[in-house]
């Protein structure tokens, strides 16, 4: 009985000798995120001392996956082709208390603020995991290769600013820096009704002004999530009569005086039900181009814009491709109507 007892032991100290011995594959380090800025460095030390939501996680990436209370950062890079679907901001935060504002600004290889996102923290835990598109292939943002800028404010304070490179570095641009007395175009967040036309109130008119940036460098563009700080635009209201009360009112005037705008872009999008045996949606847009200085309607028109593919499964899709119609569809009917005015002395 000893002497298999004995074995046994040694048999075992054999093992475990063995499996101290056995190199062992290191594990996957954890991603740390981006290198931290120096304005990462300095928010974080402002948020130790105020008790402040602390920024743990940034990254650039090709996609976020997971679940929907459980998203993860896939293919972390900096660097996109043109040719990726869109380059994705995820970013992570701790200690948040309250309901903190957090805004995602992304600038141009030209130094132009192309968009601008911001999300308002509504959960209970102190944990809060954000991400944020941007869209690259048939996307405006295709037509602007080069060194790209992204800013992360938590409640207008800076935390931390992120560069990241789409298609060829090697393009050069004139830096735009624009004054006070430039003139400018603003575009309105459109007036949604449907459920698919409040997915359009914010990506299509965002997709003109991003569009009208790259043709017309030499103005300000003015983007919906700037302009409905200075104006609300209400919901289920008749897009005439919201015009027509916006340019005879004060606002107008004050946003005029204080942005230099020459031209405003106002419109809705109305969806209709789906035919379900087509699986079949439509969208109509209502436009209206809007001279800043005479303030009158000078042009009007209708786009009505129809798909047969699957909503659910190609929602982003479907919404970038309607936006680039769209676009055409403005530029093609109104394009001597904007030249003048942008060009009246």
């Amino acid at each position: 009985m000893y002497r298999r007892l004995s074995i046994t032991s040694l048999i075992l100290g054999i093992l475990c000798l063995l499996t101290f011995l056995t190199p062992k594959s290191p594990s996957a380090a954890p991603p740390t995120g981006s290198p931290l800025t120096p304005e990462w460095i300095k928010y974080n030390e402002q948020a130790e001392t105020k008790n402040l939501p602390r920024l743990t996680y940034l990254v650039t990436c090709k996609k976020v996956t997971g679940t929907k209370k459980s998203k993860e950062p896939k293919e972390i890079t900096d660097n996109f082709s043109l040719k990726d679907r869109m380059a994705c901001m995820y970013v992570r935060w701790s200690n948040v208390l309250g309901s903190p504002v957090c805004t995602l600004r992304i600038y141009d290889p030209r130094g132009v603020l192309f968009k601008e996102w911001e999300r308002t923290f509504k959960r209970k835990k102190p944990a809060w995991n954000q991400w944020f598109r941007h869209w690259i292939k048939d996307a405006p943002a295709s037509k602007l290769p080069g060194k790209w800028t992204a800013e992360i404010l938590m409640d207008g304070v800076l935390a931390a600013r992120k560069e990241f490179v789409i298609g060829d570095t090697s393009v050069q641009y004139k830096q735009i820096s624009y004054g006070k007395n430039v003139s400018a175009v603003s575009v309105f967040p459109f007036i949604p009704e449907g459920d698919r036309g409040k997915m359009f109130d914010y990506e299509a008119p965002t997709f003109i002004a991003q569009m009208m940036s790259i043709d017309y460098p030499d103005y300000r563009v003015i983007l919906p999530s700037e302009i409905d700080n200075e104006i609300t635009v209400p919901t289920h209201v008749k897009i005439e009569d919201f015009v027509n009360d916006t340019i005879n009112s004060k606002v107008l005037d004050d946003l005029i005086t204080k942005h230099n705008i020459n031209l405003f872009i106002a419109g809705s999008a109305r969806s209709k039900r789906r035919v379900q045996k087509f699986k079949k949606f439509t969208v109509e847009f209502d436009i209206f181009i809007i001279d800043g200085k005479s303030k009158a309607v000078v042009k009007q028109f209708h786009k009505t814009w129809s798909s047969i593919r699957d909503y659910k499964q190609e929602k982003d899709l479907l919404i970038l491709h309607a936006c680039g119609s769209l676009y055409k569809t403005l530029m093609k009917k109104a394009k001597d109507d904007i030249e003048k005015i942008l060009t009246k002395k």
